[in-house]
């Protein structure tokens, strides 16, 4: 099964009951990084996907990024 997490509305695809989600503080920062590799990827990448994902420790937080020039549809 795929499971996806939508960086713009913060919910699972499918929907999962318990997945984890980051703090309100982390979420607020998950969603500034998102708008600034948005703007990123299109202006280098001219097209295609970007998402950040923010998520916390127990010691401060972790994060990753994603670009892609081509997304595709998930079967």
């Amino acid at each position: 099964m795929v499971l996806i997490i939508s960086p713009w509305s913060n919910t699972y695809y499918p929907p999962l009951d318990d997945g984890s989600m980051p703090s309100e503080r982390l979420r607020k920062l998950e969603l500034d990084a998102n708008h600034a590799f948005d703007q990123y990827r299109e202006m280098y990448f001219e097209g295609g996907v970007s998402s950040v994902y923010f998520w916390d420790l127990d010691h401060g937080f972790a994060g990753t990024l994603f670009v892609t020039k081509y997304f595709g549809y998930l079967s």
